[in-house]
Formats: structure tokens, sequence, C-alpha cells
């Protein structure tokens, strides 16, 4: 299990148009192992879990 650590997120809406939508800040956890790649995986987007 990997640790979550508070920090604070923005979410960013791309349009079609190519204009851009940002949220305002909000304080939520982040899962740190979401940033490590495992060995072998090709994760498709940011929410894959990478599992096999």
């Amino acid at each position: 299990m990997f640790k979550t650590v508070a920090t604070f997120l923005r979410f960013t809406l791309a349009l079609n148009d190519g204009s851009e939508i940002h949220s305002n800040e909000f304080e939520g956890p982040v899962n740190l192992g979401q940033f490590i790649a495992e060995h072998g995986l090709d994760p498709t987007n940011a929410m894959d879990p990478q599992m096999e």
C-alpha cells in the first residue's frame, strides 16, 4: 500500500476550441503509487491503476 499525501489540486478542462477552464484550488490527497510506473506496464491514462 502506498502512502497518501495531502496537497493542493486543481482541475483543468480542455475544450474543443483549444481553450482551457481551470477550477479553483482545493485540498485533497494524492496516492504516491500513481507516480511509480511498474516495469513492463503501459498505463493508458492518469487514472489507470496499472493492474495486470
